[in-house]
């Protein structure tokens, strides 16, 4: 990848603008070519999830959840013998000993015999969130489009910012400090609300757009891609409202990506012309099968 430098139409210069993102991208630049093959940490736990943060440049972590989400769903076909989790202060694991028409009795891991109906029961269930390469890369991509962007270093500015606003509005609206700690409250509320979380679903966005870049450059069918997210909407049950949230709805970003496919698939297409393979992986890598993780 080589940065080169554009200038101005009319003056034959580099505006102010253009020279901030030319810094921005050499700053993307060097950290993608000091990125190792290993430069991923994959965490066991149970929520599909992952992230790059400043703080660890150049490593995208990565939550077990991404690969298989542990949970209890309701029960099908139970039976004398079954292992079933029970509500009774939260769910408890229990084993079926015995059935009367809809109700049955299980016993506790202390001894203890309860009876509970189907309601009242759940079984443990693994799902399985990434189903191919394609969805794969999907959410590497993501994660890399923000190292591109620059999104780490942007949010940790936006935070300083914040924060400076914050004191010059304390100085000016309460020289004596009398509402210092109400108004600190509100001004934290008002900069998260009102400045970090619109600023950081943009950047969601944006990384959306790039990831699908990234998939198309390296080989992988951005139409397939698409897919992880539309899966990533049936593992949510978070539905917290949007305006309180770090990232932009789940519906929102799948008719995103679908606007962009159309640039992606040309980069793909071309990608597929040079026929020059999977070149983003490891060269060691034989593809994404069951139980990798």
């Amino acid at each position: 990848m080589w940065i080169t430098r554009r200038v101005d139409g009319e003056s034959g210069e580099a505006t102010r603008s253009q020279e901030k993102d030319l810094e921005t991208l050499q700053r993307a630049q060097k950290r993608l070519q000091g990125w190792s093959d290993h430069g991923f940490l994959v965490v066991d736990v149970n929520t599909p999830n992952a992230f790059v943060t400043p703080m660890l440049p150049r490593m995208v972590f990565v939550h077990r959840g991404i690969f298989w989400v542990d949970g209890l769903a309701r029960p099908e076909g139970l039976q004398v013998g079954k292992e079933v989790y029970v509500r009774r202060d939260g769910w408890q694991r229990a084993k079926l000993v015995s059935q009367h028409q809809d109700q049955w009795a299980a016993i506790l891991g202390d001894s203890e015999t309860v009876t509970v109906g189907p309601e009242d029961m759940r079984v443990r269930e693994r799902r399985q969130l990434v189903e191919n390469d394609e969805q794969l890369a999907m959410l590497l991509g993501h994660e890399l489009a923000h190292a591109v962007h620059d999104h780490g270093y942007e949010s940790l500015g936006i935070w300083t910012t914040a924060y400076s606003l914050e004191l010059v509005l304390l100085s000016i609206l309460d020289p004596s400090g009398m509402f210092i700690f109400l108004l600190e409250l509100a001004a934290g509320a008002i900069a998260r609300y009102a400045f970090v979380l619109p600023l950081g679903r943009c950047d969601e966005m944006e990384a959306d757009a790039t990831g699908l870049q990234i998939c198309a450059r390296a080989g992988y069918d951005p139409r397939l891609a698409t897919e992880f997210m539309e899966r990533f909407a049936s593992f949510q049950d978070d539905r917290s409202p949007t305006w309180a949230s770090t990232h932009p709805s789940t519906e929102g970003r799948i008719k995103a990506l679908k606007d962009a496919e159309a640039d992606a698939i040309k980069c793909f297409q071309e990608h597929q012309a040079l026929s020059v393979g999977h070149g983003w992986w490891p060269s060691n890598y034989k593809g994404f099968k069951d139980g990798d993780v």
